[in-house]
């Protein structure tokens, strides 16, 4: 996946045949890498989306671009393959090399390359740390009716925030 920001309403699905998603200013996309091919195919994509910004006069930031590789299975094979992983760096629009990274946050959840959330419920149990150290030392009266207002409108969204995505529920 290649996350890259952008401006404006953009009509890049239609132009990378559905391998592209936008929301906001944000754009994303993404392809099976099975083989060497494919790797090319997403650069193409990638170059493609690139030309269509200057083409719209819009910009796009190098230090913004991410690229994160899921998988689900590290099978026996995948290692034997010939490949390195200077086979799988992509290029941005100015030439420069993506830097691969583990996790990515889209719309404020973090999306890790080996499909757990544990750095994303980590981030979250946090801020919710500090948001009760804040109401804490901020907030003299502990009656039962400004804890429990203070939890429901400050700490508890941030616990809640897109808990169906990242419910902690391992299928075995």
């Amino acid at each position: 996946v290649v996350s890259t920001q952008s401006t404006g309403m953009i009509d890049v699905e239609t132009l990378l045949d559905g391998t592209a998603l936008t929301f906001a200013d944000d754009s994303k996309l993404w392809k099976a890498i099975t083989c060497l091919e494919d790797k090319e195919e997403l650069q193409q994509s990638l170059d493609k989306f690139a030309r269509w910004a200057t083409v719209n006069n819009m910009s796009l930031h190098q230090d913004k671009f991410e690229v994160v590789n899921y998988t689900l299975r590290s099978t026996q094979l995948l290692r034997q393959l010939p490949h390195s992983a200077e086979d799988y760096l992509y290029c941005g629009p100015a030439g420069d090399i993506i830097t691969p990274t583990d996790t990515v946050r889209d719309l404020g959840v973090l999306l890790s390359a080996n499909c757990t959330w544990s750095e994303h419920i980590g981030n979250i149990a946090s801020k919710a740390r500090r948001m009760s150290g804040w109401a804490l030392s901020v907030f003299s009266d502990r009656s039962d009716v400004t804890m429990l207002t203070l939890l429901k409108s400050i700490i508890r969204p941030q616990v809640e925030y897109c808990c169906p995505l990242w419910s902690p529920v391992k299928k075995s």
